[in-house]
């Protein structure tokens, strides 16, 4: 992927770029993008979105070896957002925390599976075997994608996650292997036959 993302082909035919967010230039988008989703979507997210320090100091961490983020952009507008994050030492260093989010205006476009895909990709050269994601009990139509790109329930934490709201929610943990994942993501995007097309050469 050159600086200036990865082009891919969606399926109304319009292109997305994927590329890694700049602090200097997106912090201000991505914090619109995040505050702008559904308020259904975000009490469920790990931070308060609307903190734009907590979101500054999310871009800081970057390194392209244990933090890794994506954005998708269709027509110069933030619709996506991934990351990709591991601890570098102790017995889960092979081991990465996968999330996506996509603007629900803009599913059922093969979008999040381009995205996970590119993320994947950045994990598995740097190691990381395993992935794992953690979903709220209430967020079924995320565990339908999380279920069909090649996640296995493996263990369900009652009352431990705390949403925007200040209520309690159970918390839904999914992995597998990162070579089973990409096989799925791999499939879908043969369904889609959305080819990458690099930009900025």
């Amino acid at each position: 992927m050159s600086d200036n993302g990865a082009t891919h082909r969606i399926k109304d035919g319009r292109q997305i770029v994927i590329r890694e967010p700049r602090l200097d230039k997106d912090l201000d988008r991505l914090v619109a993008f995040l505050c702008g989703l559904p308020d259904d979507i975000r009490n469920y997210m790990r931070y308060d979105v609307h903190d734009r320090g907590i979101c500054a100091e999310r871009l800081k961490q970057l390194d392209g070896k244990n933090h890794w983020r994506l954005i998708a952009e269709l027509e110069g507008k933030i619709v996506a957002d991934g990351t990709l994050d591991r601890e570098p030492f102790g017995w889960t260093r092979h081991v990465a925390d996968l999330r996506a989010i996509v603007d629900p205006d803009h599913y059922h476009m093969g979008i999040s599976t381009i995205l996970c895909r590119a993320l994947i990709a950045l994990g598995s050269q740097a190691g990381v075997e395993k992935l794992y994601t953690e979903v709220v009990a209430e967020q079924a139509d995320i565990i339908k994608v999380v279920k069909r790109v090649g996640f296995v329930h493996e263990v369900t934490r009652k009352q431990y996650a705390k949403g925007q709201d200040g209520r309690l929610h159970d918390l839904l943990i999914f992995s597998n292997d990162l070579d089973a994942v990409w096989r799925k993501l791999e499939d879908q995007l043969n369904e889609l036959d959305v080819p990458p097309y690099y930009s900025g050469g």
